[in-house]
């Protein structure tokens, strides 16, 4: 699954814990907290491995600037190339993904989201009925935003960051 459905199911996952399947007799409390434990495992791991294509992205970049250099390109045409603006864009997703993927497995997004709202978990859990599903639909609408945000200014820093970082090392090249 790619990290952006993998986000979506996160979501859709909250929600359906929001929903209370302990009082609605899907499973017991015992079986929640350990679907809860198990699936925040997974989304720590896949933040992770998102971390590290990241890196492998930065690293393939690395080498296709190299390999142009080589060919005898300069950098004003690495620069302004197509395949550089995909690559830098290909590492913007990734690390979007990573940071949508470390706002679900740190909790960041969700405290913020009920701060907002003005509840915490305990009162959102001792809420019933139609409250409940309401609150837990706004906390979680407000929660997917939140991650949206992560992940968009994420996406934002990788990319100038790492073009600012090689146009630096240009420089120096070139002087």
């Amino acid at each position: 699954a790619s990290m952006k459905q993998l986000a979506k199911e996160n979501n859709a996952y909250q929600a359906y814990i929001d929903s209370d399947p302990v009082a609605q007799g899907i499973m017991s409390q015992e079986e929640l907290n350990k679907a809860v434990e198990d699936h925040a495992s997974r989304v720590k791991d896949a933040a992770k491995q998102q971390q590290e294509i990241v890196r492998d992205q930065r690293a393939a970049l690395d080498d296709m600037i190299s390999e142009m250099r080589e060919g005898g390109k300069s950098f004003a045409e690495i620069f302004g190339s197509d395949e550089y603006r995909k690559q830098l864009q290909e590492i913007g997703n990734a690390a979007a993904e990573a940071a949508r993927l470390e706002a679900q497995a740190s909790g960041t997004s969700r405290k913020q989201a009920l701060a907002d709202m003005g509840v915490t978990e305990e009162s959102l859990g001792n809420m019933t009925g139609a409250k409940r599903e309401l609150m837990a639909e706004r906390v979680n609408a407000r929660t997917a935003a939140y991650e949206a945000k992560a992940a968009e200014e994420a996406r934002q820093e990788a990319m100038k960051g790492t073009d600012e970082r090689h146009r630096k090392a240009a420089e120096a090249e070139e002087k």
